[in-house]
C-alpha cells in the first residue's frame, strides 16, 4: 500500500484529470458504455479504440491522446467484428495496418479469474497498453450479473488490473434493461445486472438509437 501525506498531494503526477477521449473519456477511468441491444456499442467502442491508436477525432470534433488500444472480444463472431473493424477503418480513411490497436478474438477470457487477469496484466504491462476495452460485459464473468457480491469481487479485479498496470484506461461494453415508455428512467437506473456496477464505476456514457 502506498501512503500520501497532504503536503505531497500537488506533487503526484496524475493529480489533475487529463482526457483520453476529451470530454468523454478521463485517463485511468473504468468506463460503461451501456445501451439497448444493436444501438451501434461495438461499433462506437471500435471508433474509439482506431481513433485512439491513431491520434484522430472521435467523431471528427474530439481530440484523443495517442494510445496503445487492447480490444478484447468475447461477444462477436469473427467474421462479423472483422466486417466492423474494415467499416470502421474506411471511415477514418486508414489504409494500412496500424500498430497501435490488437484483439482477442473469442479466446474465453475470464476477468473473475485470477490467472487470466495475471497474463492478461503481463501483457498489457510487456506492451505498454493504454486502454482496454471489454465486449461485453457478461462474456467476461462465470456468474450471475444481478449478483451484488459477486459483482463487487469483479470490480476488485478491474481495481487490481488497473493498480497493476498504473493508469490503465478500461471500458466495458454493457446491455440495459427494456425500458418501459410510460416512465422516464434515469440511466443509471437503466444497466442490467447489480446496482453495484453504477456505485462502482467511475464513469458511464449511454448509447441510444435513432
Amino acid at each position: 500500500f502506498n501512503f500520501v501525506w497532504d503536503k505531497d498531494i500537488p506533487s503526484l503526477k496524475y493529480n489533475k484529470i487529463e482526457w483520453v477521449i476529451e470530454n468523454w473519456l478521463p485517463k485511468g477511468d473504468i468506463c460503461f458504455i451501456a445501451g439497448k441491444a444493436a444501438s451501434f456499442k461495438t461499433t462506437i467502442c471500435l471508433h474509439f479504440g482506431y481513433s485512439m491508436a491513431m491520434g484522430k477525432l472521435v467523431f471528427n470534433k474530439y481530440k484523443t491522446i495517442q494510445s496503445k488500444v487492447l480490444y478484447l472480444n468475447e461477444e462477436n463472431a469473427t467474421p462479423i467484428i472483422t466486417s466492423m473493424i474494415n467499416r470502421i477503418k474506411n471511415g477514418l480513411d486508414l489504409i494500412e495496418p496500424v500498430d497501435n490497436i490488437c484483439f482477442s478474438l473469442l479466446e474465453n477470457l475470464r476477468l473473475d479469474s485470477v490467472k487470466d487477469l495475471e497474463e492478461l496484466a503481463n501483457f498489457i504491462t510487456n506492451n505498454k497498453i493504454d486502454v482496454v476495452i471489454c465486449d461485453s460485459l457478461r462474456r467476461f464473468i462465470g456468474f450471475d450479473e444481478n449478483n451484488a457480491t459477486e459483482m463487487s469481487r469483479f470490480f476488485e479485479n478491474l481495481k487490481l488490473l488497473r493498480k497493476m498496470c498504473p493508469c490503465l484506461t478500461i471500458l466495458v461494453l454493457q446491455q440495459q434493461k427494456k425500458e418501459n415508455s410510460q416512465y422516464k428512467t434515469d440511466l443509471r437506473d437503466m444497466l442490467r445486472g447489480s446496482s453495484d456496477i453504477v456505485n462502482s464505476a467511475d464513469s458511464i456514457i449511454g448509447i441510444s438509437r435513432k
